[in-house]
């Protein structure tokens, strides 16, 4: 958190000097106001659309959220670093947005980003790691924070869970349905299934049964990828962070202004002087 409080200090102190200031575009709410209809409006503003590819889907919301003069940084983590971080995301005030990269669960990245949204939208900084799973002993903002985001990133989808009476063993526990609202809209089952559960549709017996189903998946996958990275016998780069609009339109005004010098606006960016052209 440090590190990107840091940042964010800095990158104030650029659009001060280079004469830029953010006004805030985004409407403000508090918890007393209805989450999904909170996000309904906020999925508008945003302009939110479906994306085959899971990752095509998260730069369009963080590059959305750009326009809206949100900052959003994704923070790496390499497999062999000793202290790993204990948050995957965090919202600084007023306009920051941080996500820890979910390499290989980007649904659960994208949640992530959503909930963290959930906290922009209120306007209130709450540490607490995000979970997609059914959590006792959440705040009353981390709930509205969840029920934010299953909202905003389901779409239209959530009304076919309205029809739906329950999901059993009776009707296979709707894994059909699940499948398909998950795949079009890239929130993991398991949010999906927690949200029957919320809404007493399903039973906490048959919630933990399915629960260790997917997980179970998951944790195949997990190594699967991880085999297949080793039998391919090459060192596997860790994967690079994306970068929003608004950081490099920050990034290349201080530069133009003469705030920054080329080899700083490289460094904030990570890129190679050589392939500098390619951000400006």
């Amino acid at each position: 958190m440090d590190k990107f409080e840091t940042l964010k200090n800095t990158l104030d102190t650029y659009n001060a000097l280079a004469d830029v200031s953010f006004e805030r575009l985004l409407p403000s709410y508090t918890v007393k106001d209805n989450p999904r209809e909170t996000a309904r409006a906020i999925s508008e503003l945003l302009k939110m659309r479906s994306h085959k590819d899971e990752k095509d889907h998260l730069k369009f919301i963080i590059n959305q959220l750009a326009k809206l003069n949100i900052y959003v940084f994704e923070f790496v983590e390499t497999f062999n670093k000793k202290q790993k971080s204990n948050v995957e995301g965090f919202f600084i005030a007023p306009n920051v947005i941080v996500v820890k990269r979910q390499q290989g669960r980007l649904k659960r990245e994208l949640f992530t980003l959503a909930h963290e949204l959930g906290h922009c939208v209120i306007n209130v900084e709450e540490v607490e790691n995000v979970s997609d799973e059914l959590s006792s002993g959440l705040s009353e903002i981390e709930k509205w924070c969840n029920d934010f985001a299953f909202y905003l990133l389901m779409g239209d989808e959530a009304d076919k869970l309205d029809g739906l009476k329950y999901a059993n063993a009776g009707n296979d526990y709707a894994h059909d349905m699940i499948k398909g609202m998950s795949d079009a809209t890239h929130v993991s089952m398991l949010a999906i299934y927690t949200r029957l559960v919320i809404e007493k549709k399903m039973t906490q017996d048959d919630y933990a049964l399915v629960r260790g189903g997917i997980m179970a998946n998951v944790r195949r996958a997990e190594e699967k990828r991880k085999q297949e990275a080793a039998d391919s016998n090459s060192v596997v780069s860790p994967p690079r962070p994306i970068i929003s609009n608004l950081f490099r339109d920050t990034m290349q005004c201080a530069l133009y202004r003469g705030v920054i010098d080329e080899a700083t606006f490289c460094q904030q960016l990570n890129v190679k002087p050589e392939r500098m052209e390619a951000y400006l």
